[in-house]
């Protein structure tokens, strides 16, 4: 019932963003797509959410040990949201339910294409919707190995993967073929300037003929995710990879590296950056 409700509750939200009297779904991306956007096909968007702690100036209820945080590095970081009430104490709630902003905007991004195709589409957390559910089914995931068991599980046998990189101390797409590391850049205020995304197309476990599949999107921050998803909804973008595999159809699994420059978390002008063919494993898995 909690899953039912959270689906309904960001389904509610979503709408409002899908706006009506659109036209159709541009062929490449039905092509591109395949499976996930058929008429019969009832997909699942399913999102991953890192462990955040809320803040809050009053007392609160926590649902297991309170964590430790040095309480002068928070009441700074605290005075510097004005719009936040002045507060002497603060407290801090563990929740498992705030998504990152990309990965919400790109949730909206793939929702509207569902629409768009006419196809019945549900959206579930990922700690209601464990890989089980991913089985024999046509999924979008969003999410990095950092916080989602089921992107660490799909990235476990890719050419391309996402990664923490030591040296710079940041996550980072990794190529595991070629040991190149697509690493975001940072202004002198550590906002993101460009981003990476990773776009991920395999068939969905149990379903190696195809008839199912499933979609990571993921990246080295939200931003990136948001790029991946964005660039995998864009028509364009999309005839465009179509092209440089010479006009052939789109494999039945690959991946895509996506480049952006961003604004923060806001993912601006997206770039093709590489492109590699996964070969499933003979199960479908």
């Amino acid at each position: 019932l909690a899953g039912a409700a959270a689906s309904a509750s960001v389904a509610a939200l979503l709408a409002m963003w899908l706006a009506p009297g659109r036209p159709g779904l541009a062929p490449v991306l039905r092509e591109a797509w395949g499976p996930l956007v058929a008429p019969s096909s009832r997909t699942m968007i399913h999102v991953a959410a890192p462990m955040h702690l809320f803040v809050r100036p009053t007392e609160t209820r926590v649902p297991f040990d309170r964590p430790e945080v040095d309480a002068q590095l928070l009441r700074r970081w605290y005075s510097q949201f004005p719009a936040l009430p002045p507060a002497e104490s603060l407290f801090l709630r563990p929740t498992p339910n705030s998504l990152l902003w990309g990965d919400a905007m790109g949730t909206v991004t793939v929702a509207r294409v569902l629409t768009l195709a006419g196809v019945t589409w549900e959206v579930m957390p990922n700690r209601v919707a464990g890989g089980p559910l991913l089985k024999r089914r046509n999924a979008l995931v969003f999410g990095r190995p950092e916080y989602s068991r089921e992107a660490g599980q799909l990235l476990a046998n890719t050419p391309l993967t996402v990664d923490f990189n030591s040296e710079v101390r940041e996550y980072a797409v990794y190529d595991r073929e070629s040991k190149r590391w697509f690493i975001p850049s940072y202004r002198d205020n550590d906002y993101a300037n460009v981003v990476y995304g990773l776009i991920t197309v395999l068939p969905s476990e149990g379903a190696p003929g195809g008839e199912f599949r499933t979609v990571l999107l993921t990246g080295s921050n939200s931003a990136g995710i948001q790029a991946a998803a964005e660039y995998f909804s864009s028509a364009r973008q999309m005839a465009a990879l179509r092209d440089r595999l010479a006009g052939s159809a789109f494999p039945p699994g690959y991946q895509v590296v996506v480049r952006a420059t961003a604004n923060s978390t806001i993912p601006l002008d997206l770039y093709f950056e590489t492109f590699r063919a996964v070969s499933p494993k003979a199960d479908g898995s």
